[in-house]
């Protein structure tokens, strides 16, 4: 069926020039009968000429509007030398067993590594970037799409440390503009799911250190001196603002939102080599660039209480992280058609439903909820705990 909106169409049965008169209307394909479909962002709401060079025909078969639902992706896996198998046991990713693989990029779209769609009706036909390019406002949100252009802010991923990882340092984003080919830096925070006895994470910088003291430690191989450690157990969340020296310690699997970026200066790698035999690349300089030597002191991690409800813990201008948990009950989620939400769900099982349809979730599943969903239903079996991440604003 043709859009109603449809205005008229002169010349139908020639391909160029052709004249139309139709309102905008974000979020559709609309229709030419009997010999095109003209892409909605080429419509204004006045009339102009387009030559063929200007139209983007498309075979009737993708004749479609968006029909906003709880999106999967196809994992995307990143081997690390630090890396494990828990992945697989834990959540039953299809990794091989004894591997290493490091981290399950869940929901991206960074350089090459753009999740395609794993289920409902773009499954295995959209990526996440050809959503944004499609349906921004849809997916992001109407200001959002303004503001990125239909680039998606924010990447999710899995990381299994079965090793420690190196000591590093993430650029703001003006440092990041200017020395990484025009990338964003990279602020991010950290929801152990799982961690061995004694297992640490390191934030920061103990007091009083100064550029000169990190340096000189630094080439001495004492760095780890003027590092602020602390043990980490399942609930803690760890905030980690871009220019804040960090590092995850062995025995840790952690969830990780952060700002859709790649950029790490490595600091300090434990004298160790990589898969090739050979030390990794260390970025001292620009590390020391951006780490914040003056940052003031804050709690190194916030515990997530074991009890049912919904509770903030990172508020920033890059994100919100909320961690929510369920009891054999439900929650109504809306996004009020003005933003996306992340979920990422870390323990148990249940399912998420919606006007249109209902999918059972369990530990490991990751869910982007397009701005254009408005309402979804989130229902516990005994009990599950999600993240659920949006950027204000």
């Amino acid at each position: 069926m043709l859009p109603q909106n449809l205005g008229a169409c002169k010349n139908p049965g020639k391909a160029a020039p052709v004249t139309v008169t139709v309102p905008a209307t974000p979020g559709i394909l609309t229709c030419f009968p009997k010999f095109q479909v003209v892409d909605y962002r080429f419509i204004s709401r006045y009339n102009y000429r387009f030559r063929k060079s200007r139209l983007r025909l498309l075979p009737p078969e993708t004749w479609r509007v968006f029909k906003p639902y709880p999106i999967r992706f196809k994992e995307i896996y990143k081997d690390a030398i630090w890396g494990g198998d828990r992945l697989r046991s834990l959540f039953g990713k299809d990794i091989p067993p004894g591997g290493r693989t490091g981290e399950s990029w869940e929901i991206s779209d960074h350089g090459e590594d753009t999740g395609l769609v794993a289920n409902g009706d773009l499954a295995g036909v959209e990526t996440l970037r050809t959503l944004c390019e499609k349906y921004p406002q849809e997916v992001l949100g109407k200001a959002l799409a303004a503001k990125r252009r239909g680039k998606f802010p924010l990447l999710l991923k899995f990381i299994d440390a079965n090793d420690v990882l190196s000591v590093q340092v993430h650029p703001p984003d003006e440092y990041a503009r200017l020395h990484e080919d025009g990338e964003t830096g990279k602020t991010e925070a950290w929801y152990v799911i799982a961690a061995e006895a004694g297992s640490r994470l390191i934030k920061g910088l103990k007091p009083g250190t100064t550029k000169d003291d990190f340096r000189r430690l630094l080439a001495e191989g004492k760095l780890e001196q003027c590092l602020n450690s602390f043990e980490v157990a399942p609930g803690d969340v760890v905030h980690i603002r871009a220019g804040t020296v960090h590092a995850i310690g062995k025995g840790i699997l952690l969830a990780e939102i952060q700002q859709n970026s790649d950029v790490t200066y490595r600091v300090y790698d434990w004298n160790r080599v990589g898969f090739d035999g050979a030390p990794r690349p260390l970025h001292v300089d620009k590390a020391l660039d951006v780490i914040d030597f003056g940052a003031p002191e804050s709690p190194p991690k916030l515990t997530c209480a074991d009890e049912p409800g919904v509770r903030r813990m990172v508020e920033c201008d890059k994100f919100v992280l909320d961690v929510l948990t369920l009891y054999n009950g439900s929650y109504e989620g809306t996004t009020g058609g003005e933003r996306f939400e992340v979920l990422c769900v870390v323990e148990g099982k249940g399912s998420i439903a919606w006007a249109e349809g209902e999918e059972e979730i369990k530990a490991g599943a990751s869910l982007l909820i397009p701005a254009a969903l408005e309402r979804y239903r989130v229902a516990a079996g005994d009990r599950v705990r999600l993240l659920r991440c949006y950027v204000p604003g």
